[in-house]
């Protein structure tokens, strides 16, 4: 079930059936310092439907940062994680992982226009919110899909930070329109249409395919961001790892 989001935070808390998930352990976000090796885990092009795999990628801590403005349809502003890893389509929603294989940060579809990297947002700003999302009442059905998950790795703690990793099919009454432009914006000259173009336009649309969500706690609550899950839902389904 969706138990509550936070908005502005750009934070959804799941609520997943059954007992004895593999839970990611929450981290600390303010020990990272500049360079240090972090991974993002997810369900990157519907990687754990279409391969039972997590997909992940490898990276640094590469700046921090107040994020300013809302970018790609993303509520978050404020302190942010930057980080060189990939953050491909999908992934939005997932963890921020350290070598550790606790949470560390949120990862979110907000960026930087003079940087272009990906962001989370630090799980330090999280935990403070985690508490009140849990005493709201609002609730959506969810059922469970089984997954196997056959990746090994050479850090077990990243073994087990992957198997708390699931993916989320959210059934939508309807699509969320784009956000109004803001007053007085000065109107922009329309792009051709390229196939590139084209492209860049679908990923504005709420995501069809199943998206990124990690698991907090053994009896099911899970993380994911506010932009996943937001609007009108028939219902959720969680796929988790066997």
């Amino acid at each position: 079930k969706l138990v509550g989001t936070v908005d502005d935070l750009e934070l959804s808390l799941i609520k997943v059936e059954g007992k004895g998930h593999p839970a990611i352990p929450l981290g600390d976000s303010g020990k990272l310092r500049l360079g240090e090796t972090i991974y993002t885990f997810g369900n990157c092009f519907s990687s754990i439907e279409l391969d039972n795999r997590v997909s992940l990628s490898r990276g640094a801590v590469s700046g921090f940062y107040d994020l300013r403005e809302k970018r790609s349809d993303a509520n978050y502003v404020g302190p942010c994680i930057e980080i060189t890893a990939a953050l491909n389509p999908g992934v939005d929603g997932g963890p921020l992982v350290d070598e550790r294989g606790a949470i560390i940060g949120l990862l979110c579809l907000n960026y930087s226009s003079a940087r272009w990297l990906g962001t989370a947002i630090p799980i330090d700003a999280i935990k403070p919110h985690l508490k009140k999302l849990m005493g709201s009442k609002e609730a959506v059905s969810a059922s469970v899909v089984p997954i196997p998950a056959k990746d090994e790795f050479r850090n077990p703690a990243l073994a087990k930070a992957a198997a708390g990793v699931i993916a989320l099919e959210v059934d939508r009454k309807k699509d969320i329109p784009d956000p109004p432009a803001p007053p007085n914006q000065p109107k922009q000259p329309q792009q051709p249409a390229t196939p590139r173009a084209e492209e860049a336009k679908e990923f504005r649309l709420r995501p069809t395919a199943p998206v990124s969500a990690f698991l907090i706690s053994g009896d099911g609550l899970a993380l994911t961001s506010y932009y996943n899950v937001a609007g009108e839902l028939n219902g959720i389904k969680a796929r988790l790892p066997d």
